[in-house]
């Protein structure tokens, strides 16, 4: 059974609901997976060769990865916490979900691959926006294409938005 966070007070969305058992993903957290799966194949081929470079430049791509991975994904996280809580409320509608291809995406089993949802809304200025947002393929079914949504949009900036349902949904427990 899914959890849901209630939208409503009295308990404020903070950061640690944007992170708990969410079913999208940052996009620093893929890049750093990335860097991560790349550095160390780069510091195993060095070692099997026996070449320092090789060892040295996939050990520096790969705690560049975790940086990215870490440091990035948290302030997303609050950035999107804040959106949730300031942002406006708008009716979008959903459009196709394409899956990501990267290294580490195509080790994983299809339904935990990340897959891009996109989506769009009107903007403040009523002209048509269009927004992206990285999901884990798990819930591909839970958002059908052409679907109404509502969109939470920051006024000041409307590049920044997200499809309420996603971010109030949490994933299901394997």
């Amino acid at each position: 059974m899914a959890r849901v966070i209630p939208d409503d007070p009295p308990r404020p969305y903070t950061d640690a609901d944007a992170r708990r058992d969410r079913p999208w993903r940052p996009a620093p957290t893929r890049i750093g997976v990335e860097c991560v799966v790349i550095g160390g194949a780069l510091m195993v081929l060095g070692l099997a060769t026996q070449r320092s470079l090789g060892l040295y430049a996939g050990g520096i791509m790969a705690a560049a990865g975790v940086a990215a991975w870490l440091l990035g994904a948290r302030r997303v996280y609050a950035r999107w916490a804040a959106l949730v809580r300031e942002g406006q409320k708008v009716q979008g509608q959903l459009g196709h979900a394409q899956p990501l291809v990267l290294i580490h995406e195509l080790l994983k089993p299809p339904q935990e691959r990340t897959s891009i949802l996109h989506y769009e809304f009107p903007g403040p200025d009523g002209e048509r926006r269009y927004g992206k947002v990285l999901i884990c393929s798990c819930v591909r079914d839970r958002l059908p294409p052409n679907t109404p949504v509502d969109v939470v949009v920051d006024p000041a900036d409307p590049k920044r938005s997200v499809p309420l349902p996603l971010a109030l949904m949490v994933a299901h427990k394997r």
